[in-house]
């Protein structure tokens, strides 16, 4: 299965997002940076994620449609 850009995009930023979460609660303050900023960064990117995600889905029942009528 090759995947689209869009898919690429979804998956990585939700990889990322999840990382910076697991790691915005399990890391000591060190003052740094706030564990806000990274927990806020990482929902940021889960929202993007989504976003993509529900674009690519759009995009293949289109797809999928067209091809249905083409036919």
């Amino acid at each position: 299965m090759r995947w689209s850009v869009k898919e690429t995009l979804a998956a990585l930023a939700l990889a990322v997002a999840s990382v910076l979460a697991i790691w915005a609660l399990l890391l000591p303050p060190q003052g740094e940076i706030d564990q806000s900023v990274l927990f806020s960064i990482a929902q940021f990117l889960i929202f993007s994620a989504t976003l993509l995600g529900v674009d690519c889905a759009i995009d293949k029942i289109k797809n999928l449609l067209k091809h249905k009528d083409d036919q």
